[in-house]
């Protein structure tokens, strides 16, 4: 299993956030505010590698991270940033592990008609020509798989890391039986 992203949500303690004073304090930093486009700030660092949308209402999203320990970083650069422009508004923040998305590969091939009938309709949606892969929904826990007939799986949904290992275990079984048919 490869944790290619995790998704964080956060908020600051305290009133909506001033975002003609961050942005100004903020200045020379990878920052985009466009609100035709996105109602809030972006804002990216390099190392760790993390993209943070920050709303007026104290809300963040912390997205790119590969690690717990990332956002931990990424919080604190955040923090130390501001700090030293002015800023102590980010001070207290929290953050909550929201979603992971991780990939594994079954070296194997997988037919995925044959698994989108074996694997019910209720929680299969399979439709090559709009997409190439098989969409399964899983309630325990739960988590959404995109299943590719290269053996190329992607889970979505999981609230920890070993929520994503269970899951995957859970579905390498399933196939398991399934091929044992």
């Amino acid at each position: 299993m490869e944790i290619v992203n995790m998704v964080f949500s956060g908020s600051v303690k305290g009133n909506e956030l001033d975002f003609d004073d961050i942005g100004e304090k903020l200045k020379g930093l990878d920052i985009n505010y466009n609100p035709m486009k996105f109602p809030g700030f972006i804002v990216r660092f390099k190392d760790p590698k993390i993209t943070i949308s920050m709303f007026r209402s104290g809300k963040m999203v912390f997205t790119g991270l590969k690690d717990e320990e990332g956002m931990a970083v990424g919080m604190k650069k955040l923090q130390d940033v501001a700090m030293l422009r002015g800023l102590d508004v980010f001070n207290g923040a929290t953050s909550k592990l929201q979603n992971i998305v991780c990939t594994v590969d079954l070296n194997r091939e997988l037919f995925l008609a044959r698994l989108s009938v074996t694997l019910g309709f209720e929680r299969v949606e399979f439709e090559p020509e709009q997409f190439p892969g098989l969409i399964l929904r899983y309630d325990d826990p739960k988590v959404v798989f995109l299943m590719f007939g290269s053996g190329k799986i992607v889970c979505t949904g999981a609230k920890s890391r070993s929520e994503a290992e269970r899951a995957i275990e859970s579905l390498k079984e399933l196939l398991d039986d399934i091929e044992g048919m």
